[in-house]
This record gives structure tokens, sequence and C-alpha cells, in this order.
């Protein structure tokens, strides 16, 4: 029933009562995993339904009565409804648990209505008022993509607009008469809607990468595609257009705002510039967001279905959008064979790619089984289906303490990273990473020693890719695991081999925050998820060499013979040392 816990010995307590209980009545309940913020979350059921568990905070004496809640939830649109609560003791006793399992049996597994529900949980001594939704109405519906309103869509009788942390981004002036107004025509709305479906694969699943010509431009699409606009790379590369054309709101409708939606490992990157467009200036600052593919992915399918009118569609196209914005196992099945034309079902099973998987990824956008990020990473790659099956065979499973040392190392320590500078992100975590593990500055660090301590299986695979660095994985199930690969040259020297273990140990260490599943290949020519991707890269040669080693005496960065001495000392490469000596005199002037 469980296969994950979070650090918490409240929950881990619960969720194992509830588990031995619904052993010994043999019933099969839905996994659990990390909902982020303390919550664990059930996996969906078929009908739409699943459970949350929360720590409520509360004093020691109030804890010991109402110390965790458990809601009741169903999904009959694909947006979550609130139907009943109730909070339990922090600590669990037989009559909570046997009382609290018959209530989650009666929701997710005898197929309670919603009155039903609300009547059982209404006789439990910590039942919670929970407020009715509101009728949805037609005169105005918001649908934002991040639990803080980072970025949102509010769509009103008659017209629509885009907001982003109180700033309205559809502000706008017409060229000449100077009129104008923050509002757009919902005829507008309703061709993005067709965009959004026709490139669904792309924006929700992540089965597209960057071209070659701009793959090493910044994290967010909107500079991205700017500097390839400069560099003429708009004109010389056939490839750049197109991509484009799968990312820019502007495919959809030439008079919308210059806004670009690109997934990034398992977050979007919302990013805006003001550029005009033919007839209208925006009035914008220069910006991006950052959403999580699992809250992004549901309001984004709701919002094209609300408006999508796939009546006035022709009957084959109908069929093709309704399946590719289902959130049933079939969808998720083709979704994942998108990332590669060489698996198939047969394949996927036989790696434990289940039904309640496939659900999973095509209601969220993505996976815990670690199938789904290795074919997502390894995009535009040569890789076969022998070279995942070398990776997958040397996985293990998973026990409760296989996470406990990373998840400690971690602990307290934030994740954010800022998109328009996320290796500055990376060179804070590793400094903080130092302290933590007891290393000053002029210390070495055994990068394998301490990989090996936190619990990280290290080995060696032949990949056919020979760009390929090295695998990643850290997913619920299996230990962490980080596999190198011996064919890959900038990977099997002692310098290549430790900066990839630092930079897998960054991953490992925040890429799973919320306990979100992280498997994916390292290097070669398909990898887009800069955000991730600069801030690992910084954390590596930091961990490694710290700034402050690189600082002589006169206040200035050491000159180029002292940084090939220290690079020999510290067993890093010349080049990514001399690149991290480089921002920090950018740093320094």
């Amino acid at each position: 029933m469980v296969r994950t816990m979070t650090d918490h010995s409240h929950q881990q307590t619960w969720l194992s009562a509830i588990v031995e209980a619904a052993r010994r009545q043999q019933l099969e309940f839905p996994s659990f995993d990390g909902y982020g913020m303390g919550t664990m979350r059930s996996a969906t059921t078929a009908s739409g339904r699943f459970v949350t568990l929360k720590r409520r905070i509360r004093r020691a004496g109030r804890a010991d009565v109402d110390g965790v809640e458990w809601a009741l939830w169903n999904k009959p649109e694909d947006l979550p409804v609130l139907v009943a609560a109730f909070r339990d003791r922090l600590e669990p006793e037989d009559n909570s648990v046997a009382a609290t399992l018959s209530l989650l049996k009666g929701w997710l597994l005898d197929q309670w209505t919603p009155d039903q529900a609300k009547v059982a949980v209404s006789k439990h001594p910590g039942a919670q008022p929970v407020k009715e939704p509101p009728s949805r109405s037609t005169e105005r519906q918001e649908y934002w993509f991040s639990e803080d309103r980072g970025f949102g869509i509010v769509v009103e009788k008659y017209r629509w607009s885009l907001h982003s942390r109180g700033k309205c981004l559809s502000s706008w002036r017409v060229k000449g008469n100077g009129t104008g107004g923050e509002y757009l025509e919902l005829t507008s709305l309703d061709r993005l809607c067709t965009w959004v479906a026709k490139q669904w694969v792309v924006l929700a699943y992540g089965g597209d990468y960057r071209p070659k010509a701009i793959r090493g431009y910044p994290v967010a699409a909107s500079r991205a595609y700017e500097i390839a606009e400069l560099a003429h790379a708009t004109e010389n590369d056939s490839e750049v257009p197109a991509w484009w054309s799968r990312h820019a709101v502007r495919a959809a409708d030439s008079e919308l705002p210059n806004l670009y939606f690109e997934r990034q490992a398992d977050d979007i990157v919302i990013s805006w510039d003001a550029s005009p467009t033919p007839t209208r200036f925006y009035q914008i600052p220069t910006d991006e967001e950052i959403a999580r593919v699992a809250v992004a992915i549901p309001v984004l399918r709701a919002l094209v279905k609300d408006r999508l009118n796939l009546s006035h569609l022709g009957s084959n196209e109908r069929q093709v959008f309704a399946e590719l914005l289902a959130s049933d196992s079939s969808a998720g099945y083709a979704a994942v064979k998108h990332y590669s034309s060489t698996i198939d079902d047969g394949w996927l099973a036989s790696h434990g790619f289940s039904e309640s998987d496939a659900q999973e990824f095509a209601e969220l956008g993505t996976s815990r089984h670690p199938v789904v990020g290795l074919l997502r990473s390894s995009q535009g790659s040569s890789l076969t289906p022998d070279d995942y099956d070398v990776i997958l065979r040397l996985l293990k499973p998973s026990d409760t303490h296989s996470f406990t040392r990373l998840r400690e190392l971690a602990k307290g320590m934030s994740g954010g990273i800022d998109p328009r500078e996320p290796w500055e992100s990376g060179y804070r975590l590793a400094r903080l990473v130092r302290v933590r593990l007891g290393y000053t500055p002029s210390d070495q660090i055994d990068i394998e020693q301490v990989a090996s301590r936190l619990g990280i299986d290290i080995q060696e695979a032949s990949l056919k890719d020979t760009s390929i660095l090295g695998v990643c994985i850290g997913t619920p199930g299996y230990s962490p695991l980080v596999t190198l690969n011996s064919n890959c040259p900038d990977s099997s020297g002692v310098s290549g081999r430790r900066v990839t273990l630092a930079h897998e140990l960054c991953h490992l260490l925040f890429d799973r925050a919320g306990l979100r599943s992280l498997a994916r290949f390292e290097g070669g020519g398909a990898d887009s998820d800069r955000l991730i991707e600069m801030r690992a890269n910084a954390f590596a040669v930091e961990l490694l060499v710290p700034m402050a080693t690189l600082v002589g005496d006169a206040g200035l960065v050491v000159d180029d013979i002292r940084l090939a001495e220290i690079a020999e000392e510290r067993k890093v490469s010349s080049h990514a040392l001399q690149r991290h000596a480089n921002n920090l005199r950018n740093r320094l002037s």
C-alpha cells in the first residue's frame, strides 16, 4: 500500500499502522507519497478519489488530541474538491486506527458517495467543518499553475487575462493611437487552447528538447530565443523556428503576449518579455516563473477542456484531442512511448511499469517509476533499450533507511532555484553542504567516500552513447544509485569521475524535493533541463574547489599557473576550474 514515507515519525507511524491494519483485513489500498509541505497523498483511484494526511502545527497538549488531519478528496472534473476532513491524535492507537481505516476503506474502496462520506466522517470525534465548494461560475474562472499564484489565467464572461504575483501580464497599448487595456478577446484564448492541445505531449510530458543551436542558452525560453535571433540562429537553423512553434504562445495567435512554456525536468518554466506584436505594445517586465508539473498540468488540462469546443472540430481531430487530454492509463502509456520509438507496452510491463503508473503519469505529467525519467532524459541520444536494461538491473530495492542520510543532510536547506541565475543556487548549497559535512574551504573532499557514507550506490556500466557521463536514480522503491559510463572519456578519468559524482549528489539532495522521483541520464546532446543542470554544475565544482581557495593575498583570483596547480591538487579538470574562476572574476569586478 505505502511505497514511501516522509522523515516525520508521526507519518511513518500512522501510515505503517494503517498498512498493518489493512494487511490483516486483506485490503489493497492505493500507495501514498510525499506531496510537499509535510503532506502525504494517496494515488488517485480510477473513480477520481484520493486521501491526504497532514501534520497539524499544534502545541504539545493539542498535538496529542488533533495532531494529524485526514482529508477525503474527489476530482469530478480534474479539479480536487474537499469532501470531508477529520483529525486524529499525533500517535495512532488501536481504536483510532480502526476508525480511520473504516473511513478510508469506505471512501477509496467501497465507493461511498460524497454524502455518505460526509455522514460517516461527521460521527468521528475529530470531524472538521468543510465549506461547500462554490458552484462553478461561468462569469469568472481562475486557473493558477502554482500554489503561490506565480502564474495564472483568469477567464471572465467576455474576456480573459494573464497574471503573475499581482501583476497583469496582458496589459497592452495599440500602436499609433495609444488606446489599450488589460484584457484579451476570448477568441484568442480559444486559439491558445487549440494550440496547447496540439502541443500537449511537448508541454505536459516534455516530449521535446532544444535544438543544438540554442542548447547552451539561458534557462528561460524567452531569453534563449531572443539570443538565438540576435545570433541569426532562427535564420540559419530550421530546427529553431520549429522549436519556437512548440513553445511560444504567439504560434497560436500573433497578437498574444510573448509568452513561452517549456518543460524542464519536473518543472515548467514560464517566461515572457515585452516584445510587441504587429499592432500592440505589451507593457510587462521581462520575467519568468517556475511551476511544478504535478500542479500545473492538471490545471492546464482543465483550462483546455473548459475552453476547447470539440464539437467545432472534425471527427478525427476531435478524437485525437480527446485522447491526448485524457488522464487514464491508456493516455499514460501513449505519452511515455513518445519518448522513444524503441519501446512498447511489453517492454514497459517487463520493467514493472503498471497501469497505475501510467495513470499517474497521464494525470500529473510525472511518475515515480524510474523508466519515465530515464526515457525522457535520453531523448536525442543514441541509447538503446539494452542500455536501459543495464541500468535497471543495477537497481536495488529500497528500505525505510535508504534515503535517511541524504534527507538529513539536505534538511532545512532551501532547494529553490532562481531561473535567472541558477548557478548561484548551486554555489550557495555547496557551501552549506561543506559546512554540514564538517569541511573547511581548504579541506580536500573524498567525494566517493562522502557519497557512499550517504547511502549512494556507485556503479559503472558500459553505455553505447559515449557522450553520456552517467545516470542518477533516486526514486521510491529503489536505493539511490549513481552509475558512471565507462565508455565516456569525460567521466572515466579521476577528475571527470569526481565532478560527475558531485554533480549527481546535488540532484539526489535537492531535486527530489517533496519526494519527487529522480531518474535521468547526464550529458549528451539531448539535455535541455538547464534549470537543474546549471545548478548541479555550479554545485559540483564549488563543493570540490570552493571559490575562497581561488583568491590570492591581494584579493584577486589567482593566475592561470596557480589555477593549474589547484586543479591538480583538487583533482578536477582545468577546464571546469577555469570557468569557475571566470565566474568568480565577474563577481569580484
